[in-house]
């Protein structure tokens, strides 16, 4: 499944935590090669407002996975770190079970968004 790409909505007011992150191998585009984007923002101790994506061969928004994040108090604690990275890793199961999908990105996407988290405790 492809996609393309055609409308960016870029956010003009600052977020608590921004984070970009591009994988996989220096100076070529590989089918390992994906780039994360993390964005959240903190109002009276609580996440408000969470966008979470992982595009390379495949695209992941899990809209799901960010409302569960809006909500949660900050500091974040491991067990709910925890519980989200659960919800995070059956939602990216059942989108990518039935594609040939390289290991690989499920791993890095994971890894990605524990940091995130875990930069929220």
């Amino acid at each position: 499944q492809k996609s393309i790409l055609s409308k960016i909505r870029v956010p003009l007011s600052e977020w608590k935590m921004e984070i970009f992150q591009r994988v996989g191998p220096s100076s070529t585009i590989a089918d390992t090669s994906a780039s994360f984007a993390f964005l959240a923002n903190v109002s009276h101790g609580k996440i408000d407002v969470a966008r979470v994506v992982f595009a390379g061969i495949v695209l992941f928004h899990p809209t799901d996975l960010e409302n569960e994040i809006i909500g949660e108090k900050v500091p974040i604690k491991k067990d709910d770190i925890n519980r989200l990275m659960k919800t995070a890793e059956k939602t990216y199961d059942d989108q990518f079970s039935n594609l040939n999908v390289n290991a690989i990105l499920k791993t890095q996407f994971l890894n990605l968004l524990r940091a995130c988290l875990e930069r929220l405790s």
